[in-house]
C-alpha cells in the first residue's frame, strides 16, 4: 500500500467523439493528411480522485462516478509515475491556478479555451508542475487542436465550435479540504469540456450527423456540384445540404456554416416546401 506521500499518478484518456473522429475526420477536415484519431479529454487520477479542467475551472470527482454519470469510458489509462507531493500540496497548487490574486493563474473557468487552454493543457501542467513528475500528456494529444485548425475546414468551423458555450455553473464542490476550489473559481461563459462529455451526442459532435439520408427526394434547384461536395465530401444528408445552400446564397462555405449552426433545430431534417422561404 502506497504511503500518503508516495502516490501513483495516472493519466486517463477519453475520446469525446466516441470513435467518430477516426472514421469521419478525413472527409470532414479535407483529406487523410488532416485526419485526427480522436477528440481527447484527459484527467489526472491521484489520491483516489479524478482531477480535470473545464468551463467551471478545476474540478474533482470520484473516478467511477465521473465515468458512469457521463457514460464515458477511458480508451487508455497510463501510469505517469509516483509523486511525493501530498494531497494538500497539490490542491494548494490547484487553488493558486484559479485564484484571481495569482498573476500566473491559468486554470480558472474563464481561462478555458477549447483550442488554446483546455483539459489536456491542465493535465499536462498538473502532472509536471503540480505533482512534480518528469512528464505529462503525450505531445500528439497536445498537438490535436493545432492540427484541427490547420485543416481547410478548421478555421471555418472554429467560430461555430467556440460558440457552443454555456455558463460555467457551480462546478463540482468536493467535500472536505478541497472545497476551496469553488470559492476561487469565477463563473463565466466558456466552452466546457465537461459539457461535451455530458453531451457526447450529435448536437456537440461535428461528425455525428454525417450520415446519408437516402429517403430525401432529389431536386435540381441547387448547384449539383455544390450538393455533391456537401453530401459526398462532407457527408451531410441531402436535405441539410439543400437547406444550407438555400440559406447561404449557394456557397459551400456558407452552407456548412448554416448547417453547423442549425444542426440542433427540431425541423432540420424536415422536407423542404418549395413555396416556403427558409430563414437563417
Amino acid at each position: 500500500m502506497a504511503s500518503k506521500n508516495n502516490n501513483t499518478v495516472q493519466l486517463v484518456l477519453y475520446d469525446l467523439s466516441q470513435g467518430m473522429a477516426r472514421n469521419l475526420s478525413a472527409q470532414f477536415l479535407g483529406g487523410p493528411e488532416h485526419a485526427i484519431d480522436l477528440i481527447p479529454h484527459t484527467g489526472i487520477v491521484v489520491f483516489g480522485k479524478e482531477y480535470f479542467f473545464g468551463g467551471s475551472g478545476i474540478a474533482v470527482e470520484d473516478p467511477i462516478y465521473f465515468r458512469s454519470s457521463r457514460n464515458m469510458h477511458p480508451i487508455s489509462i497510463e501510469t505517469l509515475g509516483t509523486t511525493t507531493v501530498s494531497k494538500n500540496e497539490f490542491e494548494d497548487w490547484c487553488v493558486r491556478q484559479q485564484s484571481n490574486n495569482n498573476s500566473g493563474r491559468k486554470f480558472a473557468g474563464q481561462d478555458y479555451d477549447l483550442f488554446e487552454n483546455n483539459c489536456n493543457n491542465f493535465s499536462n501542467s498538473a502532472a509536471i508542475y503540480g505533482l512534480k513528475l518528469g512528464g505529462g500528456v503525450p505531445q500528439y494529444i497536445l498537438d490535436i487542436p493545432g492540427k484541427f485548425l490547420a485543416s481547410p475546414m478548421g478555421q471555418l468551423i472554429r467560430p461555430m465550435l467556440q460558440s457552443m458555450q454555456i455558463q460555467g455553473g457551480n462546478g463540482i464542490t468536493p467535500t472536505g479540504r478541497n472545497s476551496s476550489f469553488s470559492s476561487n473559481t469565477t463563473t463565466t461563459t466558456t466552452t466546457s469540456s465537461t459539457m461535451m462529455m455530458n453531451n457526447a451526442t450529435a448536437e456537440y459532435n461535428p461528425w455525428a450527423n454525417m450520415d446519408d439520408n437516402k429517403d430525401v427526394p432529389k431536386e435540381e434547384e441547387e448547384d449539383p456540384e455544390a450538393l455533391k461536395t456537401l453530401t459526398e465530401s462532407f457527408g451531410f444528408p441531402l436535405i441539410r445540404a439543400k437547406k444550407g445552400l438555400r440559406n447561404s446564397n449557394g456557397t459551400i462555405e456558407g452552407a456548412v456554416d448554416w448547417i453547423m449552426l442549425h444542426q440542433d433545430d427540431v425541423d432540420i431534417d424536415d422536407s423542404i416546401d418549395d413555396t416556403t422561404t427558409l430563414t437563417a
